[in-house]
């Protein structure tokens, strides 16, 4: 049986509940972990780096899914859902995961400034050499928290507000249940799963390369 590349795109654009499911269990599991917080140790950094980050990268993939409506095929049933698994990882970025990449399928391709999944100008501009591009990689999610934050599709919607206030009372309960380094744990975990450096998230490195500026200049679309 042969398979048209619209039939294919069809498949593979269809809603899956099944990451309804997956987004559950993974947020269930960062919860179990977050509750068993109970101080500064080595085993909170060990935490940390091989359970917390691991799950807040799988759960940020949850959110593209969401973001482009690929679980219930609603757009207000899949925000509701990026915005509840936005709760163990600290960050509302549900909604600026929305728009950033309603902003990269707009501009797919073209020039910096524009595909917010290529380099900024100031990324061209500024980093090069062996020291700049270790501090970059080690400061990336600060990088990628930039890329989300200004965004030229971004509005404050009824959605934006409800992702930062559920956000903020979940990590207010948070630190009244289990304490301080428990919502420490919430945001390390973020920061680490969205280090390129970190195995969770190493595709980073790889996918948003940095190129000179002639090579940028030469390759535009």
């Amino acid at each position: 049986m042969q398979w048209s590349s619209a039939s294919v795109s069809r498949l593979l654009n269809q809603p899956d509940r099944a990451t309804l499911g997956w987004m559950v269990v993974l947020a269930l599991a960062q919860f179990s972990f977050i509750a068993s917080i109970d101080g500064c140790s080595l085993g909170l950094w060990l935490k940390i780096v091989l359970v917390g980050a691991p799950l807040c990268s799988a759960l940020y993939q949850c959110n593209l899914e969401f973001a482009l409506n690929l679980c219930l095929g609603s757009a207000t049933g899949d925000r509701t859902l990026a915005i509840l698994a936005n709760w163990p990882t600290g960050l509302p970025y549900a909604e600026l995961v929305r728009s950033f990449h309603s902003e990269h399928m707009a501009f797919q391709g073209s020039a910096a400034g524009k595909d917010p999944e290529r380099p900024s100008p100031w990324e061209l501009q500024y980093i090069h050499g062996a020291g700049l591009k270790l501090l970059y990689l080690a400061l990336h999610p600060l990088v990628l928290a930039h890329r989300l934050l200004f965004r030229q599709t971004l509005t404050l919607t009824r959605f934006v507000w409800s992702n930062l206030g559920s956000q903020c009372l979940c990590n207010l309960l948070v630190w009244y249940w289990w304490g301080g380094w428990a919502v420490f744990y919430m945001l390390a975990s973020t920061y680490v799963g969205a280090s390129p450096w970190h195995p969770a998230a190493f595709y980073f490195l790889t996918h948003h390369h940095l190129c000179t500026t002639e090579i940028e200049v030469n390759t535009q679309t």
